[in-house]
């Protein structure tokens, strides 16, 4: 990680690689197999852009439904080591471009921001308690999230092109 560019990498299928490693450096996994080395060190999407609207319209994506994750700030009395300023410092950083990527939502967007509390990208380990807060934002918006349903038969054909040929 020597840059701040993001870079998409439209080839790689995002369920093998965060099953296979997370999209860590240095490996990724395409129909479950290794990559290999690459040559630069590739790191989580999240830390240039938390919440990638303009990816996705970037790729055709004319509605978006949008989930900002994103962690509350320290208060001043949580900022007690250098760890913690040096989190919160990043912090600011993804909030302030999750804040510009937001912006960008439109009326025809969908925008779903489960109540999380305290948790953090920090606590990773117990990501797991984040499932029912995300369902329950989920079904609040049901008859929103309604209004980007397909027939099952155009998204098969679509979700077809977005997987990588059998070699």
């Amino acid at each position: 990680m020597r840059r701040k560019d993001a870079e998409l990498h439209d080839r790689l299928e995002l369920e093998a690689g965060w099953r296979d490693g997370g999209l860590v450096p240095p490996y990724g996994a395409v129909k479950g197999q290794k990559l290999g080395l690459l040559l630069q060190s590739l790191l989580d999407g999240g830390l240039v852009n938390h919440v990638p609207v303009s990816v996705a319209r970037q790729m055709g994506a004319t509605r978006v439904i949008a989930v900002d994750v994103g962690s509350p700030l320290y208060s001043r009395d949580q900022l007690r080591t250098p760890i913690d300023v040096a989190y919160q410092m990043v912090s600011v950083i993804m909030k302030e471009r999750t804040d510009r990527e937001l912006a960008t939502l439109t009326a025809n967007d969908l925008l779903l921001s489960p109540a999380l509390g305290e948790f953090s990208f920090a606590n990773f380990p117990e990501a797991a308690s984040t499932i029912a807060p995300g369902e329950a934002a989920a079904r609040e918006a049901g008859g929103k999230l309604a209004a980007f349903a397909v027939p099952e038969a155009p998204w098969l054909a679509w979700r077809h092109t977005q997987r990588l040929a059998d070699t």
